[in-house]
C-alpha cells in the first residue's frame, strides 16, 4: 500500500514539473528559415577609357568590367567611359589618375611624356629595339617594374593592365617600293602622326607628313605620299593594295605599349578580398587583351597577303645602321626631358654614349 502511494505521488508531481514545460514548448514557434544575409552596398567605379566600344581595346574594357562584377558577386560595378567621354585629355591621364578624378584610367606613352617622360621609351623610340618579341621582353621585365614604382610614389597610381601589342603588331612601314637598306629611305614621303616619330622618320632621310588615318587612303592613292608607318589593322583597314602600296618592310620600328593605372586611394579604401578581385581582373584583362592580338594580327596579316601584298626583309644590318642615324635623336630627347631614369635606360640600351 505505501508502495502505491509513493509511486502516485511521484506521478504527481512529475505531471506538475512537466506541463509548464510542455505549455512553453506549445506556445513557442516552429523554427523558421535562415536569416537571409545582410544586403551590401555595390561599389561603383569609374574607367576612362580612349578607344571606342568596338574593336580590340574595347572588347579588353569589357572583359576587365564583366569579371569585376563577376568575382565580386556583384559588390563592384566598373562603369567605362570610352572615348574620353568624361572630357579629360589624354595629355592629362596621369594627374587625372593620380588625382582621383577617376579610378581607373588610360596611358597613352606618347600623349604622357609631358607628365611622365619615360613612357616614351617603350612607346615612341623608333628603332631601338631589334625585334617587338625583344621589346615586349624588355617592357614587362625591365621598364614595368620601374614604371610601378614611379607610379606609386609620385603619381598616386599603379599599373593595373599592361596595354602591350603581341610580338606579330609591331608599327611597320607600308611602302609601294621595296625598303631593304638605308639608302632606300631617302627622300621617300611618309605619313606619321607627329612628334618625336616625325623626328625619326627624317633622321634617316625621309620626308613625313602628319596625316590621320581617316586620310591615309586618299593621300596614297593620289600620290601625296608613297609610304604610311601604321600596323596591320590600319593597313587592312585602309586597304592599302588598292593604293599601290604593297610591300611590307620587316624592319620593326616600334611596338605599341599602353597602360591602364588604378587609383591608390581608390584601391586601398576597399577591404582586402576586394583589392585582390581588382587586380586579378585587371590580370584577366591583360592576357585576354594578349590572346587576342596574337590571333588578331595573324588573320590581319593573312588579309593584307591574300591582297597581294608582300613581305620585305631587310639587307643584313640595315636595323643597325637606321639606329646609329637615329642617335642623334636619342640624345635630343634625353637632354631634352632630363630625366634620371630616362637617361639611365637609354644609355643600358645603348641608344646614347
Amino acid at each position: 500500500m505505501k508502495r502505491k502511494i509513493v509511486l502516485i505521488v511521484s506521478l504527481l508531481v512529475l505531471v506538475l514539473v512537466s506541463t509548464p514545460l510542455m505549455i512553453a514548448c506549445a506556445e513557442s514557434p516552429a523554427p523558421g528559415p535562415e536569416t537571409p544575409p545582410s544586403t551590401f552596398e555595390t561599389i561603383v567605379w569609374r574607367f576612362n577609357a580612349n578607344y571606342a566600344q568596338e574593336g580590340t581595346y574595347g572588347k579588353m574594357y569589357r572583359v576587365f568590367a564583366d569579371n569585376l562584377e563577376q568575382r565580386s558577386g556583384g559588390r563592384m560595378i566598373c562603369e567605362v567611359y570610352y572615348m574620353g567621354s568624361l572630357g579629360y585629355k589624354s595629355t592629362e591621364a596621369m594627374s587625372v589618375a593620380s588625382q582621383g578624378l577617376v579610378d581607373i584610367n588610360e596611358i597613352v606613352g606618347p600623349s604622357s611624356e609631358g607628365e611622365c617622360p619615360i613612357v616614351s621609351i617603350p612607346s615612341s623610340m623608333m628603332f631601338l629595339f631589334e625585334s617587338p618579341r625583344e621589346t615586349i621582353y624588355w617592357t614587362h621585365e625591365v621598364f614595368n617594374p620601374i614604371f610601378n614604382k614611379e607610379l606609386k610614389e609620385n603619381w598616386n597610381s599603379e599599373i593595373l593592365i599592361e596595354v602591350t601589342s603581341s610580338c606579330d603588331l609591331p608599327i611597320l612601314i607600308f611602302s609601294k617600293e621595296p625598303l631593304t637598306k638605308p639608302e632606300d629611305f631617302v627622300g621617300q614621303k611618309i605619313r606619321t602622326w607627329g612628334g618625336i616619330a616625325g623626328e625619326f622618320l627624317a633622321a634617316i632621310g625621309m620626308t613625313p607628313f602628319v596625316i590621320s588615318t581617316a586620310e591615309i587612303y586618299t593621300a596614297l592613292q593620289r600620290g601625296l605620299i608613297d609610304n604610311a608607318i601604321t600596323a596591320y589593322i590600319s593597313a587592312t583597314e585602309c586597304k592599302f593594295w588598292e593604293t599601290g602600296v604593297i610591300y611590307i618592310n620587316n624592319i620593326p620600328l616600334m611596338t605599341s605599349h599602353q597602360w591602364i593605372i588604378v587609383n591608390s586611394d581608390s584601391l586601398n579604401a576597399l577591404p582586402e578580398d576586394l583589392q585582390d578581385i581588382v587586380m586579378m581582373a585587371g590580370t584577366d584583362a591583360t592576357n585576354y587583351l594578349a590572346r587576342d592580338n596574337f590571333f588578331n594580327a595573324r588573320k590581319l596579316r593573312q588579309q593584307c597577303l591574300d591582297n597581294g601584298m608582300v613581305i620585305v626583309e631587310p639587307e643584313p644590318g640595315t636595323a643597325a645602321q637606321l639606329k646609329e642615324m637615329a642617335k642623334p635623336v636619342y640624345q635630343t630627347w634625353v637632354d631634352k626631358v632630363d630625366h634620371p631614369i630616362a637617361t639611365q635606360l637609354m644609355r643600358e640600351l645603348g641608344a646614347i654614349d
